[in-house]
């Protein structure tokens, strides 16, 4: 093999490998840019739920469990539309 085509496949393979590492590193950039704003709206989400006149006479141990419902809920609806 000559020394140009074995540069061009080192060059080539290089890039290959290059791309899909930067693929990979802005998948994960994504994933966790949606991770961040979905976590701050479900906070939001579930205030405005809590503080709501009908759930006001609920104990914090009963809005602490609907919080958690409604995160996983959240969670698993962002998996899926996301990841």
């Amino acid at each position: 093999m000559k020394f140009e085509n074995k540069m061009e496949d080192i060059t080539s393979n290089f890039l290959t490998y290059f791309q899909h590492s930067l693929e990979k590193e802005l998948i994960s950039l994504i994933k966790k840019i949606h991770s961040h704003n979905f976590q701050e709206l479900n906070k939001y989400l579930i205030e405005q739920l809590l503080n709501s006149s009908s759930l006001a006479s609920l104990n914090k141990h009963e809005k602490d469990t609907i919080a958690k419902i409604f995160n996983k809920i959240s969670l698993s609806i962002l998996e899926n539309l996301v990841f």
